[in-house]
């Protein structure tokens, strides 16, 4: 088993930096984010991105550097830093971003705008973003930003479920569960809070709990 020697494998990274390599500085860029070899520096990885985005000739490098820009402002907590997230978010989704696209209609959602909500995530959805079809399912469940429609919501998640989606499970098992836009059927739905719980969704391992508490389905 060969060892690992950090300093060697910086080297050759500053080597390949050096000869202008544009994979070079994404993956340092990624290795500041993660603390790999360098030390954490969320800083660091941003300004690597700002070169990247500056110097691409690559419109799909520089839409995924303006994203990768816009997530480290996403998280800072202030008015001004929301703002130039929101800048680099609009940024990368003019240059094709459907995740940046998804991003700025869950800046609107978060803000309970769901009218400027839906039209973001389903222009994001058309370019096969799975969280905003996830997201879209939602809102035709509640009538947010659009008529209300339950089996357009279904359509939806099982659409975001096939293409892997956990939350999607968790909201197919929810219209089974409650006859919403499908036939009740609990059994059917306690099946699917199951799977969506074995994946790791919260709210599905909380529904199972009061399934089994109520004998409701089991």
């Amino acid at each position: 088993v060969e060892s690992h020697n950090d300093s060697q494998a910086f080297q050759w990274i500053n080597i390949a930096l050096s000869n202008g390599s544009e994979y070079a500085k994404k993956y340092l860029a990624k290795l500041y984010e993660v603390g790999l070899i360098v030390d954490q520096d969320f800083e660091k990885a941003k300004e690597v991105y700002l070169d990247l985005y500056n110097s691409s000739e690559s419109k799909e490098t520089r839409a995924t550097s303006a994203l990768n820009i816009a997530h480290y402002y996403n998280v800072k907590n202030s008015d001004l830093e929301d703002k130039k997230a929101f800048e680099w978010y609009l940024t990368a989704s003019k240059l094709g971003s459907a995740d940046a696209k998804y991003s700025i209609g869950s800046i609107y959602y978060d803000k309970k705008d769901y009218k400027h909500a839906f039209v973001w995530f389903q222009d994001a959805a058309k370019e096969g973003n799975v969280s905003a079809i996830q997201a879209l399912g939602i809102m035709y469940r509640n009538g947010w930003g659009v008529d209300q429609d339950l089996e357009k919501s279904v359509a939806l998640a099982i659409k975001a479920e096939r293409l892997g989606s956990v939350m999607a499970i968790y909201n197919l098992a929810v219209a089974y569960d409650k006859g919403e836009g499908v036939q009740q059927d609990k059994i059917k739905a306690f099946n699917l809070f199951l799977r969506a719980a074995k994946k790791g969704d919260i709210f599905s391992e909380i529904a199972i709990g009061l399934k089994y508490l109520e004998g409701d389905g089991v």
